[in-house]
């Protein structure tokens, strides 16, 4: 009898994840954290509370990521062999631009800057919003809003690989941003239905009371 041979484990996506923090409103010593809520009805973790986040795409490496730069891939960031290999380097630049457009598409927040550094205003907010129809691309409504992403605001934070044997692998890093103090947090109601500012250990006590679901990766970086 020939033995059947092990199948092959799911490749894992490409992915990124921010966690957009801010100081608390009320007591600004505590640190809040930006939560979306998926849908009930969605395909992957439906109804979990998580962080913004998606698999990377092709064209996160043509967006601006530093002034005058042309793409994610040809900024201008450091020296590669302080931070690992190039193609690491690069794969930081693409993985936070993506966290940085799946942060605009689920939550409506957008971790862009002017060249001088500043963020970007609401006017541009809405100028990209306008802009970034099917289009269009991401690259092309940043560039015109004269914006780029700030990759250096970008703190890695983590990195999670969801294990071998699971239907859905993900290869995700997670990065962690100060929030623009004027944007304001909105969700598209269908993949997104709920948006909220936790503290860490509020977001841990409800989950614990049954409040919240939360998957594995978030409940860890928020201890």
């Amino acid at each position: 009898m020939t033995a059947t041979p092990p199948l092959a484990p799911v490749p894992a996506h490409l992915s990124a994840t921010v966690l957009v923090v801010r100081p608390a409103p009320i007591d600004g010593q505590a640190t809040e954290v930006l939560l979306l809520q998926r849908n009930h009805r969605g395909t992957f973790v439906a109804g979990a509370t998580l962080y913004p986040g998606g698999a990377l795409d092709p064209d996160d490496s043509c967006v601006r990521t530093e002034p005058h730069s042309r793409g994610a891939s040809g900024g201008a960031g450091g020296d590669a062999s302080s931070a690992g290999t190039e193609g690491w380097v690069t794969h930081l630049r693409m993985s936070a631009v993506a966290a940085a457009r799946e942060c605009f598409e689920e939550a409506g927040v957008l971790l862009a800057a002017n060249d001088d550094g500043s963020w970007a205003s609401s006017s541009q907010v809405s100028s990209v919003a306008s802009a970034w129809a099917p289009q269009s691309s991401f690259s092309d409504a940043v560039r015109e809003a004269g914006l780029h992403i700030p990759v250096a605001r970008f703190l890695p934070w983590g990195r999670w690989v969801t294990p071998i044997g699971a239907s859905r692998r993900y290869d995700t890093v997670f990065f962690v941003v100060a929030a623009p103090a004027h944007h304001e947090v909105r969700v598209d109601g269908v993949e997104i239905v709920a948006a909220a500012w936790w503290s860490p250990a509020a977001a841990l006590d409800a989950e614990a009371a049954g409040e919240l679901r939360l998957v594995t990766p978030t409940r860890k970086t928020l201890e």
